[in-house]
């Protein structure tokens, strides 16, 4: 992942220096966005089972996956910290119609 990340032209010295890297999520800014990794997740959700509801979107022909909706949902919840009740409540506001 770090060196996709490398590839990108993301500065990852500082993780690549850890063995293992020990953040639980890695962002970063980029020009039009914030782009989060969650490398492990803190949900009773299996990786797999996580992987199989993920949502799929293409930008500049690259096919990108994410955690689903309702999977980051439970994630931010077994944080439990204020920023993640915080965005649950915003991610409830705008949720896309169709998810449950």
């Amino acid at each position: 992942m770090l060196d996709a990340l490398e590839d990108l032209q993301i500065d990852v010295k500082k993780h690549k220096a850890e063995n293992p890297p020990k953040p639980e999520f890695f962002q970063y800014d980029l020009q039009d966005c914030t782009f989060d990794l969650l490398p492990k997740l803190n949900t009773p959700a299996k990786f797999i089972e996580a992987y199989m509801r993920r949502e799929v979107f293409t930008r500049n022909g690259v096919e990108i996956s994410v955690i689903g909706y309702n999977d980051l949902i439970k994630h931010k919840l077994a944080l439990g910290r204020p920023k993640d009740l915080e965005d649950i409540e915003n991610l409830k506001r705008i949720k896309p119609p169709g998810i449950s």
